[in-house]
């Protein structure tokens, strides 16, 4: 980086931390947030370390997270979300670092720009939401194999196996980049040749040692585990849907098709798509790579393109949400319209001017919606969560809503795998 630019990074990061920070603290604390405290609080350092053996969507990485979080900034909505907020920055950082190795310091630059003011991104890293270290991880991941690739050196390979591996102790999604991974190395050369080196299956081994870990710390904690849960939605019917590319033109689908085709989080003011002209210009940034096909291009394609045919064709039933399971397609979208970016700036004089208005306009808009509360759930228990979604569970069951019963009663024995109540619901709807 030039002298004039040396400070680009650092005031990027501060930006994306600024605008973090105030969503954290002006945002209530989500009904997906107060679960993972019911979990996190019972995470005890004295007089003996006691560990969580479970929680209710996901394994166990974002409880101990917030339990860190409210450890070393205390237990307010804004003490539990800190260390979100700071993973989330740091994001940023591990993105410009990424697109200079992939291409140079300016599609870096211009990645880490998107990334700080991107409304998707802010918004989910405010929050205690395991997309924020999955992100980070999945980050570090990429740029480790693609260093593994220009260097040769295994530990490369092994380390980002290990990033994988806590990518999926914070979301079971984290598993698709294994396959995403090995197409991406199977089109390269570079990539051909590194498969039939130790690197890249010690980095597999070093996923599956971590992944093998929490299944089997889960064996046997109760009727139902989170890694039970993530293989009944894949069990469901597959279809085309929107659900891939919701995550970037979500916005719009609103404006078309009505406000309830995002989920229950969007009425709230909890979490959000990305801005949708903004997503369109990700997905033209997607296209745009298609054409040029070069190595670093293909590497971010194929990872983009695996995740999102992957979650289009998942669960048919559900034509719109969720759109964040599209979220390790997210990154590869952003590093490609950075890398766009740089080639304006390279290209247009004014192309650099062009880029800084547009993201202090997104600063702006952030800025405008992070001031909006949204909802607050309550601080319950998890037991007093469970009698919750298991009583839910029984109104639906009475109204006819048999598949939602059901799914009501799997949650509350995520939540509490003693839970009567759950158990009897369960049984009737099967």
């Amino acid at each position: 980086m030039t002298g004039e630019n040396r400070w680009a990074l650092p005031g990027l990061v501060l930006l994306g931390l600024a605008l973090r920070v105030y969503g954290a603290a002006r945002a209530g604390l989500t009904f997906d947030e107060s679960i993972v405290w019911a979990f996190a609080r019972e995470i005890h350092l004295r007089p003996v370390l006691h560990l969580v053996s479970r929680t209710a969507d996901h394994p166990l990485l974002n409880a101990y997270l917030a339990r860190a979080s409210s450890v070393a900034f205390g237990e307010s909505d804004l003490g539990l979300r800190v260390l979100h907020a700071c993973l989330g920055s740091a994001t940023i950082a591990v993105v410009y670092g990424l697109g200079k190795r992939l291409w140079d310091w300016r599609a870096g630059l211009v990645a880490a720009g998107l990334l700080a003011v991107d409304p998707f991104h802010v918004s989910w890293s405010r929050l205690i939401i395991e997309e924020t270290p999955l992100l980070l991880c999945e980050a570090l991941a990429l740029w480790l194999v693609w260093r593994g690739l220009t260097r040769g050196r295994a530990t490369d390979f092994a380390t980002a196996g290990l990033c994988v591996g806590l990518a999926y102790l914070a979301k079971e999604t984290a598993l698709l980049l294994l396959p995403a991974l090995a197409v991406a190395l199977l089109l390269d050369e570079r990539g051909r040749r590194a498969l039939r080196t130790p690197g890249p299956w010690l980095g597999l081994l070093a996923a599956l040692v971590l992944v093998g870990l929490d299944v089997a710390w889960s064996l046997g904690r109760g009727p139902e585990a989170h890694w039970r849960r993530a293989l009944g939605i894949l069990a469901r019917p597959p279809g085309l849907t929107l659900k891939g590319t919701s995550l970037y033109l979500g916005e719009l689908y609103r404006h078309l098709f009505g406000p309830d085709v995002l989920d229950s989080d969007y009425a709230d003011g909890s979490a959000y798509a990305t801005a949708w002209p903004l997503g369109l210009l990700y997905l033209a940034a997607v296209v745009a790579a298609l054409r040029r096909w070069r190595e670093a291009d293909r590497f971010l394609v194929v990872i983009f393109f695996f995740v999102f045919i992957t979650v289009t064709l998942i669960d048919g039933r559900r034509l719109f949400d969720p759109f964040w399971w599209a979220s390790l397609s997210f990154l590869p979208a952003v590093l490609l319209l950075g890398r766009m970016g740089a080639l304006l700036c390279e290209r247009v004089r004014s192309g650099a001017p062009l880029l800084i208005v547009a993201l202090i306009a997104l600063a702006l808009y952030d800025f405008s919606w992070l001031g909006r509360a949204g909802a607050r759930a309550p601080r319950l228990t998890r037991q007093e969560w469970a009698a919750r979604v298991a009583a839910d569970g029984e109104q639906r069951r009475l109204r006819g809503d048999l598949e939602t019963a059901r799914d009501q009663a799997r949650q509350a024995l995520l939540l509490d795998a003693d839970n009567a109540s759950a158990r009897a619901l369960l049984a009737r709807v099967r």
